[in-house]
């Protein structure tokens, strides 16, 4: 995305919305991935996790197997179902760096 007080691009996520012949309107929804750099070097950047489909998570918790694997539960766009995610079907703008930085911060999960 183009910013006026920006030197360079950053990167956004849009996601749009299809009316059809009942509804003719298109809607459109807007996420701001890429922080200010004082923001990033201050440590307040927030975590933008998405499915293997590109589809964004709420990751609230982790749990961790007897073998060490670890998965995540998460919501999907905004719904208040929680799925298990495993790590390797999680992406990020900024790859597995970012993924293990999020899942760091997570809670285990108590059953």
């Amino acid at each position: 995305m183009l910013d006026k007080n920006l030197t360079e691009t950053r990167t956004d996520r849009f996601w749009v919305y299809l009316g059809d012949n009942d509804h003719p309107i298109s809607l459109f929804t807007h996420i701001a991935i890429a922080a200010p750099a004082e923001e990033v070097e201050s440590g307040n950047r927030s975590f933008m996790i998405y499915s293997k489909f590109g589809t964004a998570l709420a990751i609230v918790s982790k749990t961790e197997n007897a073998s060490g694997q670890v998965s995540v539960q998460a919501t999907a766009d905004g719904t208040a179902d929680i799925h298990e995610y495993n790590l390797a079907d999680l992406k990020a703008d900024g790859g597995l760096t970012e993924i293990n930085a999020a899942v760091a911060k997570l809670p285990l999960k108590v059953f």
